[in-house]
């Protein structure tokens, strides 16, 4: 467990070298696609930009990247340019990482049958809904498992296999969990049931020894 309690100086501190480190690898993409533009590569260049996970600053009492499945850890940027991809689009509901090679087949018109993940192009094609919004994200790590569907954040486990409910929409920084609330019984419910279906064989709720929504 890594809930940790820092001093105001330290969390300013850490803040300020995060930021000023995401300043530079700004600064450093800036400068690769004015090349890449100098070349005239852009013309024929697919450019996805991404990233394996966020950083704990002290939401939620964490620091660090391995502790939990809360959004600051899983909600990560997703940029895509390429032909065809129209500039400022920006797509609202949650889409996965797992995606990404479907992507690149897709925008390369190569067969992708065996890739998983679906095309990212559904969503400038489709509109900015791309598909269901029922359609589940599924995230997992170690033990822990996570699933975005509809506008709910969904996720069982932060050390203590508990589950958890966010309305990501209305609270993006997840201050209010939502599980205990007994109106929610039933979302928790479908979420259980879909955690079963798509998380991979002994890791769903039951695995984990979920708690009923009425404890």
């Amino acid at each position: 467990n890594r809930v940790v309690s820092r001093p105001a100086k330290v969390v300013e501190a850490e803040r300020d070298a995060y930021d000023g480190a995401t300043a530079y690898l700004d600064d450093q993409i800036g400068k690769l696609f004015a090349e890449l533009d100098r070349r005239h590569a852009l013309r024929n260049t697919v450019v996805i930009i991404g990233a394996d996970h966020g950083e704990e600053l002290g939401e939620h009492g964490r620091w660090g990247h391995a502790y939990s499945l809360y959004a600051e850890v899983i909600h990560v940027p997703l940029i895509v340019i390429a032909d065809g991809a129209p500039a400022g689009f920006h797509v609202t509901r949650p889409a996965s990482l797992r995606d990404i090679a479907a992507t690149i087949a897709d925008l390369a018109g190569l067969h992708r049958a065996s890739l998983p993940g679906t095309s990212l192009a559904r969503f400038w094609e489709n509109g900015a809904q791309g598909d269901s919004v029922d359609d589940p994200v599924y995230t997992s790590f170690g033990k822990y498992r996570s699933l975005y569907a509809d506008h709910y954040h969904y996720f069982v486990g932060v050390n203590d296999d508990r589950e958890h409910l966010y309305d990501f929409e209305h609270d993006p920084l997840e201050e209010h969990d939502l599980a205990s609330d007994p109106a929610m019984a039933p979302i928790l419910g479908r979420f259980r049931e879909t955690m079963t279906d798509v998380a991979p064989h002994g890791t769903g709720p039951d695995a984990l020894a979920v708690p009923p929504a009425s404890k």
